[in-house]
């Protein structure tokens, strides 16, 4: 194994990393910091390894959903109103989390499908009583019409 890089063992690694990536020349860099540019350049590969890494750690740590940062959201509500009822939080504060809370949960109810906005109901009316009688008299009215009748007929039984 080759030695390890003077830049990644330096005490002022950030602050050479900053330069260097907000543009200033290595030569520069080099000259204050007391590395060689040959060390700067044998480091990039190392400050993309770690920029790879902390993107990767920061993706890991976002939510992959909109359900996922609703749930999220929950969490840090419901620890709000922990530490306001741990405290002692004033009465209205303490009110404003629980109706947050409450907001929440309603939310992800509605996301995952456990609450409907309106209830929904199915009426026949042609099982109602009016409906029988409608349907009657109007078979007793087109009696002297057959070709009618069966029209009608067929069209309230689709």
């Amino acid at each position: 194994m080759g030695r390890p890089c003077t830049v990644c063992s330096h005490p002022q690694r950030t602050e050479i990393e900053k330069l260097r990536l907000g543009g200033v020349r290595s030569g520069l860099v080099a000259a204050q910091f007391g590395v060689s540019k040959k060390a700067l350049q044998r480091h990039v590969p190392h400050i993309q390894r770690r920029l790879e890494l902390e993107e990767k750690a920061q993706a890991a740590t976002q939510p992959a959903t909109l359900l996922d940062s609703v749930r999220q959201l929950q969490a840090r509500t419901l620890n709000l109103l922990d530490t306001l009822e741990a405290r002692r939080g004033r009465p209205h504060h303490i009110l404003a989390a629980i109706r947050e809370v409450r907001a929440n949960f309603e939310l992800l109810a509605r996301m995952v499908g456990e609450l409907q906005d309106k209830a929904a109901v199915q009426v026949n009316i042609l099982k109602m009583p009016e409906t029988v009688t409608l349907v009657t008299r109007l078979r007793d009215a087109l009696t002297p019409y057959p070709e009618a009748k069966n029209a009608v007929l067929k069209v309230l039984d689709e």
